[in-house]
């Protein structure tokens, strides 16, 4: 008869550590796919799709790039005067 509740006792210990042990485990953010392990068509596949994903996040960066917008000439009448050195 206390051997059961023990078990159970123990059993419910033993669950609620490993909920917390595991709890902050992980990669936060974008998860990556891990290299395929056998098959060339399939490691092709996976170097292409990387290859196509940095290509895109190239692009995203380089439209990402402000270019200075020319001054009105209410925004150089504005500008203070330059002093010389």
């Amino acid at each position: 008869m206390t051997a059961r509740p023990f078990t159970r006792s123990a059993l419910i210990v033993v669950a609620a550590s490993g909920l917390l042990l595991t709890s902050a485990c992980g990669k936060q953010g974008k998860l990556d796919q891990p290299a395929p392990l056998f098959g060339a068509e399939a490691k092709a596949a996976y170097a292409a799709k990387k290859q196509a994903e940095a290509d895109a996040a190239a692009k995203a960066a380089e439209a990402k790039v402000v270019t200075p917008q020319p001054l009105t000439p209410k925004e150089i009448e504005a500008a203070p005067a330059a002093t010389p050195n």
